[in-house]
């Protein structure tokens, strides 16, 4: 379908209310865009319970107080208008959200990652399936155009050799206007993957598949995921707390270098010799908008954009479970060792406890330096003859705050 044919059925069929779950960076993301998109007749909201008081102070700042309502708590009941729901809380909390919003009859967008693991994303499809609902995964960049273009490119390109993606976000980097931050109890492999299998589907039309164990450095911060793609090498690196930013697709070819480079979208191609822009109409409907118009046809019954295909959520929570497998085989020794060798909590190690100690929801600082303090001290006795396995079961122990008392 052409875009102007999904404007039109955008414009001609539109739900009576859109709700959104989260009050983070990405949720007020979200509204903004939201309220240019509707017209007024569509109500919005967006539901935060521990962030109501921060999203009221926002939506002053940004003149919209008329347009959006703020939520502390969710409704008992949706609208009896068609209701369609954007779940864009916390990773963790994604699938609990998708279930409620399901039961409740709406129509779900769920940022990703899905689910932090497969099984919980296909009960939540399976959930979709029993209500006879209609669920869909937001992937923004199945629907950004200089992938597409860039697409054009590599399907001319012959002897495709190897393939490698370079994702980096420096620390405090602001995006949209605000400071963006990331959730350190998500391993920067289950925040990025599902973007990674997005963009080289997009642009290879296929899948990547695991490839072997991974590489981790800087207590996890940092990461090298070896994957084949249609049964060439791809390599992905990433990387928290950078020096820059940087969104980068490499193509090894036969007859040269094929670089896609997106930091700054909608980014530049160049190909051997030749730079160009990667979407000399980058001015017209950005990414987002065009995902968001997508969902809100296929909400109220109308056709539904393959690009919202669950299989891409799917199939970026078996990579997330796999690469956790190795990670995890990587880091916790590296950790259980660190500590035990009495070596002073520095930044790679600070990063790592970060991690593991806030895996299941954030702490205070204050809170969280008490455990890192506590753990350190317990290391600090010997323990001889002590397995690997224990040692590591007590740092888990501490992230579930089984020993803070």
């Amino acid at each position: 379908m052409m875009a102007d044919e999904r404007d039109h059925d955008f414009l001609k069929c539109l739900p009576g209310h859109v709700l959104i779950l989260g009050g983070g960076r990405w949720a007020r993301v979200l509204a903004e865009v939201l309220c240019d998109l509707l017209p007024a007749s569509v109500e919005l909201a967006v539901c935060s319970p521990r962030g109501a008081e921060g999203l009221n102070t926002w939506i002053r700042e940004r003149s919209i107080s008329s347009r959006l309502q703020v939520l502390d708590v969710r409704p008992s009941r949706l609208s009896q208008r068609r209701t369609a729901v954007i779940v864009a809380n916390a990773a963790r909390d994604h699938v609990t959200a998708g279930h409620w919003a399901l039961g409740q009859g709406a129509a779900v967008l769920v940022e990703k990652p899905l689910a932090l693991s497969l099984g919980d994303a296909q009960g939540l499809c399976a959930k979709a399936v029993d209500q006879g609902g209609f669920l869909a995964a937001a992937h923004v960049f199945r629907f950004a155009r200089y992938l597409e273009v860039f697409a054009r490119h590599v399907a001319v390109a012959k002897e495709i050799q190897s393939i490698a993606v370079e994702w980096s976000d420096p620390a405090g980097e602001a995006r949209y206007g605000e400071r963006k931050q990331y959730d350190a109890g998500v391993p920067v492999y289950a925040d990025c993957l599902p973007h990674i299998v997005s963009i080289l589907q997009t642009v290879f039309a296929d899948f990547p598949r695991a490839g072997g164990p991974v590489e981790v450095e800087a207590g996890g911060g940092r990461m090298r995921i070896p994957l084949t793609l249609a049964g060439r090498p791809c390599r992905v690196f990433l990387e928290r707390n950078a020096l820059r930013r940087r969104r980068a697709l490499i193509v090894e070819t036969g007859h040269g270098h094929l670089e896609l480079d997106f930091s700054t979208e909608p980014g530049v191609i160049r190909d051997c010799a030749m730079t160009l822009s990667a979407d000399v109409t980058w001015g017209a409907t950005r990414p987002l908008a065009s995902l968001l118009k997508a969902f809100l046809v296929a909400a109220c019954g109308g056709p539904i954009d393959p690009r919202l295909s669950l299989d891409t959520a799917l199939q970026a929570c078996d990579l997330i479970e796999t690469t956790a497998t190795s990670y995890q085989a990587t880091v916790l020794p590296w950790v259980v060792e660190t500590l035990a060798a009495g070596a002073s909590v520095d930044d790679n190690l600070r990063y790592a406890l970060n991690e593991l100690l806030q895996a299941d929801g954030p702490l205070s600082a204050e809170v969280l330096e008490t455990q890192i303090g506590r753990l350190r001290a317990r290391f600090d006795a010997p323990h001889p003859g002590t397995e690997l396995s224990a040692l590591s079961s007590l740092i888990r122990a501490y992230a579930k705050d089984e020993l803070y008392a």
